[in-house]
């Protein structure tokens, strides 16, 4: 195990000793709505020192190094390369355990939140501090993280979580573990919240619903909460645009369309969504199949502080959310529900339970007949619309960021760690700097060499696909 330690900035410093309590969040380097979450967290929180475990890695080893970030939550203060790379998630890890050891008593560290587990050992759990498991996805419950498998799973024994592993195209770490090991690393997963009794977090009523269905031991000894994902509510409102008589619809797609966010179910309804509404797919990513077909605009990548600027230009009645998986929760829909642009989304997992239909967006059932259905009865009914636009005028059914971070404070109660970790005692954390740089270097020259490598394979598939 290799690691260096930049210095914090003296306003780092000065921040932390202000605060009474430091506090570690661990997350994967995946992006998406757990990095959200992360950096909304972390960035916001200012009664607590915030610093995040993020561990990094490419097939077959996505733990390959963790790296700590202090409350910035922009460059990394200190980094470690596993002699050892973790492939998915471990139960123990000699290395990662010394690290945790470390981090916990050089920074004072008096509470955990567990946002992943990806690249991570279960020895995140087993540290005796007040500890909060998040539950962003289903992993290590599900493979496939969306509980998803031939429809949505209300089981998963052993034998059903191997065959999903063998068969399920959305289930992951086929190049990383067998099936056995995804199978002994619920059991032990299960085993360690029993023994341990983390507080067990969740952004919706739906997750914990369906961890009752698939695994419910996990409940068994800790405690529950529903703590709702928070967004900045400082903004204006961009919306609602009214749809005029005769006017076609503008519907708006967000974010990186996949098979679980429902690309399948806007191939079947595609053509005849186009004779009465335009399209526009915002966030870039496959939409390959929908290219020059008239009526469809396809708008790059942004960030999602130029949301509502893109916004005002397209002018959107709707947001369509197709997803065919049980969302947690659904950052899209509370980002467009802000700028009152009302929603359209499937029936499942956390959409349903954050919806009232009519009310403050609308629902219908993750099948192209019922989507297209709804969309044809709003577009023939356009004041449904505008009284929904209206209503989300309010923000009345969106949690703000800093009223999230008052309830995980509330339910997250720190406690000084028992002893602090002399700095220069472990024998492991020697810092070779020199050596670490050049380590470093190394593993991201064989990072993007293996996401070429992916991207080529890709380029060349849709390129025959295409031919």
């Amino acid at each position: 195990m290799r690691n260096h330690e930049k210095p914090s900035g003296h306003a780092q410093e000065a921040k932390r000793e202000s605060l009474l309590h430091s506090q570690l969040i661990v997350m994967h380097s995946w992006g998406g709505g757990a990095e959200k979450w992360t950096r909304d967290y972390v960035l916001n929180d200012n009664s607590r020192y915030n610093y995040v475990l993020k561990s990094h890695g490419y097939s077959p080893k996505f733990g390959r190094i963790v790296e700590l970030y202090d409350s910035q939550y922009s460059s990394p203060i200190r980094s470690w390369i596993f002699r050892s790379p973790i492939a998915a998630t471990v139960s123990r890890h000699k290395e990662y355990e010394s690290i945790l050891d470390h981090v916990i008593g050089r920074y004072n560290i008096s509470a955990i939140i567990i946002a992943s587990l990806i690249g991570h050992s279960l020895d995140t759990l087993r540290t005796g501090l007040p500890t909060a498991l998040l539950f962003h996805d289903y992993y290590p419950i599900c493979p496939a993280f969306n509980i998803t498998y031939n429809g949505i799973c209300s089981n998963c024994d052993d034998v059903r979580l191997a065959r999903c592993y063998d068969s399920n195209p959305w289930a992951y770490f086929r190049d990383e573990c067998s099936a056995a090991d995804l199978v002994d690393l619920r059991k032990e997963f299960t085993n360690t919240i029993q023994k341990t009794s983390p507080l067990l977090l969740a952004p919706s009523e739906s997750v914990f619903r369906n961890i009752a269905n698939l695994s419910p031991a996990i409940l068994e000894k800790s405690v529950r909460t529903v703590i709702p994902h928070g967004i900045a509510l400082d903004g204006e409102n961009v919306g609602p645009w009214p749809l005029k008589l005769g006017e076609r619809m503008r519907v708006v797609i967000p974010g990186i369309l996949t098979p679980q966010k429902g690309e399948d179910i806007l191939e079947v309804l595609v053509d005849e969504l186009l004779n009465f509404a335009d399209l526009y797919f915002v966030g870039g990513g496959r939409t390959s199949g929908f290219v020059g077909k008239k009526g469809v605009h396809i708008l790059g990548a942004y960030k999602n502080q130029h949301l509502p600027g893109i916004m005002r230009r397209i002018k959107p009645q709707i947001c369509l959310l197709p997803s065919m998986v049980p969302e947690t929760y659904g950052y899209a829909l509370s980002e467009f529900s802000r700028m009152a642009v009302p929603c359209l989304v499937s029936k499942v997992g956390a959409y349903e339970e954050r919806i009232q239909d009519g009310e403050n967006g609308f629902l219908a059932e993750s099948t192209s007949a019922s989507m297209l259905a709804k969309l044809k009865k709003l577009a023939a009914n356009p004041a449904s619309l505008e009284r929904v636009g209206n209503n989300l005028k309010r923000k009345e059914n969106i949690t703000d960021v800093s009223e999230m971070i008052a309830m995980y404070h509330k339910a997250l109660s720190p406690r000084k760690p028992s002893s602090v970790l002399d700095d220069n005692k472990s024998s492991d954390m020697l810092d070779i700097r020199e050596l670490h740089f050049l380590g470093l270097v190394m593993y991201w020259f064989k990072f993007y060499l293996h996401r070429g490598k992916r991207w080529l394979k890709r380029w060349v598939r849709s390129s025959a696909v295409a031919g």
